[in-house]
């Protein structure tokens, strides 16, 4: 039997999740299952960008607009889908169609679904975000199998269930990258020509990752070496609130914010050290991606990052919210060429052996198998 996945996502943008999940169908369809992405979004949404990326990797891809919030005659709906359309497995990555899905019952849902916590946010009390968890977390216990990107995030959830297991997310550790077009290389190549040493940041521009606290950081380092920038690829709510701290500190000539980016591993090639300075994570791609591409990394010490980096082996850790620490290891980076490509290479060797997709994908085959048995 070919399995039919219908892999279910709400994408705020091009991050580690939406990688990931753009690894897994297109490994899945080489290894002959049939999986199809169903990207919802609000109405008057053309096309996200997850659904672009999709397109153009020739990955099916159906986009289904839906009011926001927690439409459940839309979950219906999506569920005559999946059954009419002869899918074996519903696999949700994030916590709308975990509830959606996991709100009905077996009998009525008669599809086996999955969920992937892709990670967990401390949402702030009394907020939409928070109910909207505590309602994830009940029906993560009605999902057939639960999927925890790290031992980190499945201990944040709370849950312990023998339904539960964990699947490292992985990457294609032979793809090439991709030149961006001539208007944004333009664009970069001025702050990359005056640049001695240039440390680069990738992700949402939310209150999770922290980038205040690097650009705090960044202003010490800006002290000691002067001749280095900070790029921030990335967008988000907090855009206008970092470019103002990037004002008050005098650093406009020195930190810029270019936007989201498809072309990720080529500018991973440009820069000199890539920090994570999240203060919650699950298992981020963009790590694996720098650990591929050899980039040395300073991250800080949350969620699976520790284990990744082999607790400091392939990777400086710091605390999070430590602006003089992750200062102070930036500087030092700066100064050690040699103990950063020693570092580099063994984080190529551990992301090779660990973390490929390939990897990944075979678990999860394995595990529809193990569901589909089972029912």
């Amino acid at each position: 039997m070919t399995i039919r996945v219908l892999h279910l996502i709400d994408s705020g943008g091009m991050y580690g999740a939406e990688v990931m999940l753009l690894n897994l169908v297109e490994e899945q369809t080489r290894m002959g299952l049939k999986p199809v992405i169903l990207s919802a979004g609000t109405p008057g949404i053309e096309e996200k960008q997850l659904e672009a990326e999709a397109r153009k990797s020739g990955l099916p891809v159906v986009a289904f607009r839906m009011k926001a919030g927690l439409n459940l005659i839309k979950g219906l709906d999506i569920l005559r889908y999946s059954i009419r359309e002869g899918f074996h497995i519903l696999h949700s990555h994030g916590y709308k169609f975990d509830i959606l899905l996991g709100c009905l019952p077996r009998k009525i849902r008669k599809i086996p679904l999955v969920m992937t916590v892709h990670g967990y946010v401390h949402a702030p009390l009394f907020s939409k975000m928070r109910l909207y968890q505590k309602l994830d977390r009940l029906c993560l216990k009605r999902a057939d199998y639960i999927v925890f990107v790290s031992d980190e995030t499945g201990k944040k959830t709370g849950i312990k269930s023998s339904r539960a297991t964990v699947i490292n997310n992985g990457i294609d550790i032979s793809s090439e990258a991709d030149l961006p077009d001539e208007n944004e290389a333009i664009n970069l190549e001025a702050i990359f020509s005056r640049s001695d040493f240039i440390v680069g940041a990738f992700g949402r521009l939310s209150s999770e990752k922290g980038f205040e606290y690097l650009i705090a950081a960044f202003k010490k380092v800006q002290e000691v070496v002067p001749e280095s920038s900070l790029v921030i690829w990335g967008e988000g709510y907090l855009k206008d609130e970092l470019e103002k701290i990037v004002r008050d500190n005098d650093l406009e000539e020195r930190v810029i914010f270019p936007g989201y980016t498809s072309h990720v591993m080529h500018y991973l090639r440009k820069i000199n050290v890539l920090v994570i300075s999240s203060l919650t994570e699950g298992l981020p791609i963009i790590l694996l991606e720098a650990m591929k591409n050899k980039v040395p990394t300073i991250a800080t010490d949350v969620g699976a990052i520790p284990e990744v980096l082999d607790y400091g082996r392939c990777g400086v850790l710091v605390p999070a919210c430590d602006v003089n620490a992750l200062a102070r290891e930036i500087v030092s980076l700066s100064k050690s060429t040699s103990e950063a490509e020693s570092m580099a290479e063994r984080a190529y060797e551990r992301v090779s052996v660990h973390y490929s997709r390939g990897m990944m994908t075979k678990r999860y085959v394995d595990l529809y198998h193990n569901m589909l048995g089972a029912t």
